[in-house]
């Protein structure tokens, strides 16, 4: 089982958050697509919280050991709120809104071999801020990308990639069921839950 969710000690910092105020988020700029790369940051009344992709070694179902992109949430210093790519200049969001709630996206991918169930995959697949007016959300791309997707809307969960699609398919005689659940930091409770099944790859060895 590879274990790719969020921590403890990122969930008690987010929870942290719930009461205050967003003032604003920074990103680098888009380039080809709607995300930024490895890492924005949010900044609070009392505190700068970065959200960070990174690549990490993990054994990755028959693949063996892998570089996958896990998602990482930590308290930083004012002055290290930069891009992580040298030369570039980031764009401030400005939000201003109270946060009434948190709420964690984590995925699970068990993979089933002739049948047979086979290893999990547990990720978290991003983080929503609940504010006053809206809701702003971060969406961690497939495994082997470090893109970010910030979302800002009414319902920002509809934005977020189809659940299991961080493998567009399988070898043959090999399956996935998927599992997404979303959870309230505020109270614990769930949100929702979904699941769905990922199949053969006809193009697969």
């Amino acid at each position: 089982m590879n274990d790719l969710r969020i921590n403890e000690e990122a969930k008690t910092l987010l929870k942290s958050v719930i009461g205050g105020k967003l003032i604003k988020y920074r990103h680098d700029p888009f380039t080809i697509t709607p995300s930024f790369t490895i890492q924005g940051e949010i900044f609070f009344e009392d505190k700068i919280i970065r959200v960070r992709s990174e690549e990490t070694i993990a054994d990755f179902f028959e693949a063996g050991e892998e570089e996958i992109s896990a998602l990482f949430i930590e308290k930083i210093a004012e002055e290290d709120a930069v891009s992580a790519c040298i030369g570039v200049k980031q764009i401030d969001f400005p939000v201003g809104e109270k946060i009434k709630d948190v709420w964690v996206v984590d995925e699970a991918i068990q993979e089933f071999v002739g049948n047979k169930p086979g290893e999990i995959y547990d990720l978290t697949r991003g983080i929503i801020f609940i504010l006053e007016d809206m809701q702003l959300g971060f969406e961690k791309d497939i495994w082997l990308s470090v893109e970010i997707y910030p979302r800002k809307g009414d319902d920002v969960l509809k934005d977020f990639q189809r659940l299991g699609t961080d493998l567009k398919g399988w070898p043959k005689g090999c399956m996935s069921k998927n599992k997404r659940a979303v959870y309230s930091l505020l109270n614990g409770h769930v949100i929702s839950e979904e699941a769905n099944e990922s199949g053969e790859d006809p193009a697969a060895d």
